[in-house]
């Protein structure tokens, strides 16, 4: 079977379904023509209304880029449902890439077809040389499916949707340092493995037609009128690093379970989501000799959607962070309590952060980033919608708004004034300082200091170590801690 890149590619030619082989011939020379890409055919034969196609050739105009390599032959088989069966040659003639299983079916129609590739494994091995380091890369692929859709819209734009899963995915690394031609073997200063079970990734996306037009040139930023939707789902997810021949004691073990990553591009707005669970991470000899540190979490999570183009209106802006029941071995503990001084409790950490602002400058075009004297950004208010920190049996939380004034400065910093107020409420702070004053490491005057500086920005609150604190910020620029202006 041939390259995963040759393959993609051809899947993302307009073909049609219920038309000639000849006719999905002539719509992959557009295709590849509309992104710098010449497509050259050695020889066609017609074999009992199979087009086989001899010696495919794909060459990008810009002689600075690598084309992809050669395919021996191409079959287009018409199937009796009016699809077309696309086969391709099996001959390897660089680095060992292909596919076992593979089986790749068009079907639709001339405004939308969508092609459908299967394979039961497929295999990818490269070796870079980039003096001194040598990379060595292998990746297997098993049971894998991809279901793809392009189209032109009525507005000329490009549109492509689809889904790629597999069972099994392994990727494995090696980095040699080599600076007189040695063999690779006892030089490894890295290695690595990332292994993913039932993967799924859907996506969908939305671009204008010059985004296509020349795949060799550098593209700042997002264009105007690409959108995208993108998820990577896994059942289970596995990395292991370690430091190969040169320091083997090194390693770095990270697991997870029900796995989500997303990116959304919205005409403005962008959103990055990453949500895990059962996390576990074990490390060996990384910063102490002879310990293993092993921690492990419940649920991690990450949300944050922001504009990311320029505009005069304030748009909406939202970070939602999550850390449920992190708790850490005994081994990794007796590091630094050998007394087991503290609780050792689980810890959990809960923040939601909402907001408006106003972009000056597109903030993925680096061209326009460059030039810009003052901020990106003017942001208008700031909601702190929900602090939850715990740990040591101690508690903080908080929440709060603050309105910010772009024109009015409060000094030559460039800060705007603000107004508004945040408040605090914390728990157990000093059994926890007492607790962290006896550990073998931290010095006691340092602890007294803390308990200190909670005198003067908190205020002891009805229950038993228990304190509030109120930050108000009013017109001038002034700040208020619990009633004392600091600034």
């Amino acid at each position: 079977m041939k390259y995963l890149t040759i393959s993609l590619t051809l899947l993302s030619s307009p073909a049609l379904a219920d038309i000639t082989p000849h006719d999905v011939l002539e719509s992959w020379h557009s295709a590849f023509d509309r992104v710098q890409i010449d497509l050259s055919v050695g020889a066609q034969a017609l074999e009992d209304g199979v087009l086989v196609l001899s010696d495919v050739q794909l060459a990008k105009r810009n002689p600075l880029s690598p084309s992809p390599p050669s395919i021996d032959w191409v079959r287009l088989s018409p199937l009796p449902d009016g699809a077309i069966s696309i086969a391709l040659s099996s001959t390897e003639t660089a680095t060992p890439r292909g596919f076992d299983g593979l089986e790749i079916t068009a079907s639709g129609s001339p405004d939308k077809i969508t092609y459908h590739l299967t394979a039961d494994q497929l295999t990818y091995s490269e070796q870079s040389y980039f003096t001194p380091f040598i990379t060595d890369t292998e990746m297997v692929v098993s049971d894998l499916s991809l279901l793809y859709s392009q189209w032109e819209d009525a507005a000329g734009h490009f549109r492509a949707e689809g889904k790629f899963s597999a069972e099994t995915v392994a990727f494995e690394w090696s980095e040699a340092i080599d600076f007189v031609g040695n063999p690779t073997d006892g030089n490894v200063t890295q290695r690595g493995a990332l292994s993913l079970t039932e993967l799924s990734m859907p996506f969908d996306m939305t671009a204008p037609a010059e985004y296509f037009t020349d795949l060799n040139r550098p593209v700042q930023g997002f264009p105007e009128g690409l959108t995208m939707d993108m998820q990577l789902l896994a059942k289970q997810a596995a990395l292991h690093i370690n430091g190969g021949d040169v320091d083997p004691e090194f390693t770095l073990e990270i697991s997870a379970a029900d796995s989500e990553i997303a990116l959304n591009i919205g005409a403005s707005n962008l959103r990055y989501l990453f949500d895990f669970s059962q996390i576990a991470v074990v490390s060996d000899n990384l910063t102490f000799p002879n310990q293993r540190l092993t921690l492990n979490l419940d649920k991690l999570f990450l949300d944050l959607s922001m504009p990311f183009r320029k505009s005069v209106s304030a748009a909406p802006f939202a970070l939602a962070a999550r850390l449920e029941n992190i708790e850490m071995a005994p081994a990794g503990w007796d590091i630094f309590d050998p007394n087991s001084a503290l609780a050792r409790a689980p810890a959990s950490a809960d923040l939601q952060v909402t907001g408006e602002a106003t972009l000056l400058v597109d903030i993925f075009n680096q061209e326009a980033m460059n030039v810009l004297t003052g901020p990106p950004v003017h942001v208008h208010t700031v909601s702190l919608d929900r602090l939850d920190i715990r740990a040591e049996n101690a508690i903080l939380t908080g929440e709060g708004r603050v309105l910010v004034e772009n024109s009015a400065m409060t000094d030559a910093s460039g800060i705007p004034e603000a107004t508004g107020q945040l408040d605090f409420a914390l728990t157990g702070a000093l059994a926890f300082l007492d607790r962290l004053g006896r550990l073998p490491n931290v010095d006691p005057m340092a602890t007294l200091g803390a308990k200190g500086a909670l005198g003067m920005f908190a205020t002891p609150n009805s229950g038993p170590d228990s304190f509030t604190s109120r930050i108000e910020f009013s017109e001038g620029g002034h700040i208020s801690v619990n009633g004392q202006q600091v600034k």
